[in-house]
């Protein structure tokens, strides 16, 4: 049987960051070809979503539970609103997850679920324990588990084998994680990279610009960008400007590390920025910083818009990028990062790295991984 529907399941549906954006890709390529998209979360569901379908959220009514961390905070006078929910929990958990399995059960071979993180697999497979398809016999959905994050995220969890073992089909979006994880698996597994909306920058001069599209979270070491980046900039010959798109917890505390470096005039946080034309017109370079990434989506993005990134080596994409078309870092530190950045900021074959960085990207165009989405679910089917 053909599948003509797609149901993309994740922790939390809509808000920021890289799952999410590679969430609502797959669901556009998948939508433009003709497919139903629709929608499981585990959680909360935020925002609009650019292709809307039916969403199924499994735990609804959770912030009223002790699954709540901040009900174990405020327990209420005398613990008392922490007695009640925790007597309330365990039933409200029952009715969850048989909500859950009779929306699976109407969910049959036409269709292929996506599960994109670790808890919605496991979530998946612990429904088949529980019998969910038997009456099905052999006539359930094709389960494909994907792995977007880094391989020292995935060796946090030691079941993760018997978890993935239900999956018709497990992938990771570069080959190098694609290999290994075929050994901590035991299976085999296949390269799907995030997909990128493709868009045209309107024909503009370049100027010294760094243009970086982030969460502002500590995992994704900004401070050590500024930090290099004022090292850096008395050491080439014109100014440059280092714009950080982005919103995240770690905003009050790169405001201050930019007005304690005195670098106002030349770093700015303007917020998010969703519109990747507006973000890197006249932009000439970009950077990625963190200590680990799954695919580093916003240097892919830069890359789109022939913009060479600066990276650590963070990833393997983020790693192949940088062959093809941008500036590796020696490591993580911010000696390594200015150094890197200094390479970039005084290439004066910049614009030729970029134009290779973006032949290199179209690999990852919204059309382009659809079709191997497409071509690899009929030889599934």
């Amino acid at each position: 049987m053909s599948l003509d529907k797609v149901v993309l399941f994740t922790s939390d549906l809509g808000g920021l960051g890289g799952t999410t954006s590679a969430l609502n890709e797959m669901a556009r390529g998948f939508n433009g070809r003709g497919l139903s998209v629709s929608y499981m979360t585990l959680g909360r569901e935020v925002g609009q979503l650019p292709v809307p379908g039916e969403v199924f959220r499994v735990f609804p009514g959770q912030a009223y539970t002790t699954d709540n961390p901040l009900v174990k905070r405020f327990p209420g006078p005398g613990g008392i609103k922490l007695k009640a929910l925790s007597l309330y929990t365990p039933a409200w958990r029952k009715y969850c997850l048989k909500r859950l399995d009779r929306h699976l059960a109407k969910i049959g071979p036409d269709t292929a679920i996506i599960a994109l993180k670790y808890n919605t697999q496991k979530c998946l497979t612990e429904a088949i324990g529980r019998g969910v398809w038997a009456a099905n016999g052999a006539k359930r959905p094709l389960l494909v588990y994907q792995n977007h994050a880094s391989m020292q995220w995935m060796r946090h969890f030691p079941d993760y084998p018997q978890v993935a073992a239900p999956a018709d089909v497990f992938t990771c979006l570069a080959d190098p994680y694609t290999r290994e994880t075929a050994q901590i698996l035991g299976r085999q597994v296949v390269t799907m990279p995030n997909s990128i909306r493709s868009f045209e920058l309107p024909t503009a001069p370049k100027t010294n610009k760094i243009v970086v599209l982030s969460r502002l979270d500590e995992a994704k070491h900004l401070d050590r960008l500024i930090q290099a980046f004022a090292q850096v900039q008395g050491q080439v010959k014109e100014s440059w400007q280092l714009v950080i798109y982005g919103e995240g917890p770690s905003r009050e505390s790169l405001e201050a590390l930019v007005a304690d470096l005195h670098l106002s005039d030349s770093v700015s946080l303007p917020g998010s920025c969703y519109d990747l034309t507006k973000a890197f017109s006249g932009a000439s370079l970009s950077a990625l910083v963190s200590g680990n990434e799954g695919q580093g989506l916003n240097v892919v993005e830069a890359a789109m818009a022939g913009v060479p990134s600066v990276v650590t080596p963070c990833s393997p994409g983020a790693i192949e990028l940088a062959e093809h078309g941008g500036y590796l870092a020696g490591g993580f530190t911010v000696d390594d990062i200015a150094q890197a950045l200094r390479q970039a900021m005084c290439d004066d074959e910049r614009e030729a790295v970029g134009l290779r960085a973006q032949t290199y990207a179209q690999r990852f165009s919204t059309a382009a991984v659809t079709d191997n989405w497409l071509e690899l679910f009929a030889r599934l089917a």
